[in-house]
């Protein structure tokens, strides 16, 4: 596919401020080239909120250098909380962030389409405000030195909560959400031992209260590929670890806690379907199979649907 960028840029408004966030975390050796992403959005309108999870090189040095030279230190701001690993530092962003119509969280090394705001206000300003809304897309596979590789797999099915209780669909670098759907995300009681990462979260979230989920075709992000990527994209040796370690069956017992923790905020028939599959576990491998099918809990291919089945033919879910 190729990647286009948008030529007509949404204008600029007061009404449509957007706050990217930016967890920091040693990204000294690509940190600059993703700022300058930013400072090359073709949408002006936008201010920067950062966390450093306890970095221990120049990369903080190197964002206020940026925003000096470039006489735009009143977008960027500092929040002085702890990250304290991945999910803290993304879930801390988004609790102590200033105010904004819409968020975008934004990983440290890699590089945004110029027109990725633009185009994604565009379709996210065409919704209902009032319900929680969460725009995501592919990514553009590189590897360190910005070389193509490839491009992250399109939807097969439409986004659902009977997919999200299984897989994200969207890596968070890609995700813009507004305002409604960052205070149901602040409001969410966090189950202990809890391994889901942010992204993820906010699409179980959004879709689990029947909210509005936009996923774009056309990438938005150059997602470089490196040895000190924090997940990084699909690779088996991943997918072996979730195996031999039982995590996708840990993966669904914190979606059925998290629910169920949370039975306030999420959609009842949701609770009522979590609450079922809670159930279900605890029965034959056929009937946990037929419900998964009659409730349409499913991935997004048929190799990933065929990996699923032996998956719970190994009680591995």
């Amino acid at each position: 596919m190729t990647v286009l960028e948008n030529k007509n840029s949404i204008k600029n408004s007061n009404e449509n401020e957007v706050l990217i966030l930016l967890g920091v975390k040693n990204g000294e050796p690509y940190i600059s080239e993703q700022i300058e992403s930013f400072l090359s959005q073709s949408f002006k309108n936008w201010k920067l909120n950062v966390i450093d999870d306890h970095s221990s090189d120049l990369s903080i040095l190197y964002i206020k250098k940026i925003f000096n030279q470039k006489k735009n230190l009143k977008r960027l701001k500092f929040i002085r909380k702890p990250g304290n690993g991945f999910f803290n530092t993304y879930r801390n962003l988004t609790l102590y962030c200033d105010s904004a119509n819409y968020y975008c969280w934004s990983d440290q090394d890699d590089v945004w389409l110029k027109d990725k705001i633009s185009f994604a206000l565009k379709k996210l300003r065409s919704l209902n405000s009032s319900l929680p809304v969460l725009y995501c897309s592919r990514s553009v596979i590189v590897n360190e030195k910005l070389k193509h590789k490839s491009i992250s797999n399109n939807l097969r099915v439409e986004p659902s909560f009977g997919n999200a209780i299984l897989q994200n669909i969207a890596s968070g670098h890609t995700m813009i959400f507004n305002q409604k759907a960052r205070e149901l995300y602040n409001k969410l009681k966090i189950p202990n031992d809890f391994l889901i990462p942010h992204d993820w979260l906010m699409y179980i979230l959004v879709s689990g209260v029947n909210g509005k989920i936009i996923f774009d075709e056309y990438p938005s992000v150059l997602y470089r590929q490196h040895d000190s990527n924090a997940i990084g994209y699909f690779n088996f040796k991943n997918k072996y670890f979730n195996f031999k370690n039982n995590l996708y069956k840990k993966y669904l017992e914190n979606v059925i806690e998290l629910v169920e923790l949370n039975k306030n905020i999420f959609n009842k028939d949701n609770v009522r379907l979590i609450k079922d599959l809670n159930a279900t576990m605890e029965t034959t491998l056929l009937k946990k199979l037929y419900f998964f099918f009659k409730n349409k809990i499913f991935k997004q291919t048929f190799f990933q649907n065929m990996v699923l089945v032996f998956l719970i033919f190994m009680n591995r879910i």
